[in-house]
């Protein structure tokens, strides 16, 4: 009886464990280690639902339901993380813009194959990201078709530039919290304006650059509410889309997500594919809606960036 009442404890405390867990991977308070393993959270839903299936072929209720629910709950708010709504528009708008957003580092050809690989793509914006001087110097050759550019190239991975085919109205660059953010207003040939907003951060490795990141996403989305209509931001905060940081600033900017799930725009079809989490993304306003989204790859199939299509809603159309 006493070994009964033991292993009935034992079996409690692990639920308590598994509950705990799942926790803190989708609300991790303000520690460092709390909110590095929270990357993991499709990792810790695949073992907790590993756990299910398994307590219920051997019988133990208390497992099976604790994994199960546990892999539920976490599977709908990382689902919530991303734009499941998304439906693509049909392309019955010959005003809409392209963007390709990519990074000439991420890919296996050299860069200036990989620059003529994106030349090919044909979008009427090509975004830049991480950009170094070397590539600043790459992208003057493709002045014949993208004659309006902002570069603003660093050393660090906080360089970034613009390619447009479409005449800049409006261009600025500044620092929000010492991190640059690039700014350009074009029109399309029906005088239609879309304000592009560029930016990238560093991976954040302590609580106080994490802090960092969330003062410059709430400035941030404090501009973009306040001053932007027809947006499209072009980011990588090196954040998982589930963090708190990220759906604040969402919420807050007023901008939707064009991915899906976590595998939307993902060209890594190996069986383990769907636990890797890009932290890249093209976000756009509420006026706008999305008619094309994928992902772009190098001749050897490594992932270079974010190509889509976005145009005015027609209820925002002008009459």
């Amino acid at each position: 009886m006493v070994r009964q009442q033991f292993s009935e404890s034992i079996q409690w405390i692990v639920v308590g464990f598994i509950a705990t867990m799942s926790l803190l991977f989708l609300f991790p308070p303000d520690f460092l280690l709390a909110k590095q393993f929270s990357g993991f959270a499709i990792h810790w839903m695949f073992i907790c639902l590993i756990l299910g299936i398994v307590s219920l072929f051997i019988g133990n209720e208390k497992f099976m339901h604790t994994g199960f629910l546990s892999s539920g709950i976490i599977a709908f708010y990382l689902m919530n993380s991303f734009n499941t709504d998304l439906r693509l528009a049909n392309f019955n708008n010959s005003n809409a813009i392209t963007v390709l957003f990519a990074n000439l580092t991420l890919g296996d050809d050299n860069e200036e194959k990989t620059l003529s690989s994106l030349y090919l793509k044909d979008a009427d914006v090509i975004v830049i990201e991480e950009l170094t001087p070397d590539q600043a110097q790459l992208l003057t050759r493709l002045k014949a078709r993208y004659p309006f550019q902002l570069s603003f190239p660093r050393v660090d991975p906080l360089g970034k530039a613009v390619l447009s085919k479409l005449n800049f109205i409006n261009q600025n660059t500044t620092e929000i919290h010492g991190i640059p953010v690039l700014h350009v207003q074009f029109a399309n040939d029906s005088k239609d304006s879309f304000n592009l907003i560029v930016s990238n951060c560093l991976p954040p490795i302590t609580m106080s650059s994490y802090q960092n990141v969330s003062f410059f996403l709430d400035s941030l989305a404090t501009l973009i509410a306040g001053e932007y209509k027809n947006t499209i931001v072009a980011a990588n905060f090196n954040l998982v889309p589930w963090s708190r940081e990220l759906r604040n600033f969402r919420v807050k900017a007023g901008l939707i997500s064009s991915r899906r799930d976590n595998t939307e725009g993902s060209s890594n079809t190996k069986a383990f594919g769907i636990l890797n989490t890009p932290n890249n993304e093209i976000f756009y306003s509420k006026e706008l809606e999305c008619s094309m989204f994928h992902v772009v790859n190098d001749s050897k199939s490594q992932q270079l960036g974010l190509y889509g299509r976005y145009q005015r809603r027609s209820f925002f159309e002008k009459k």
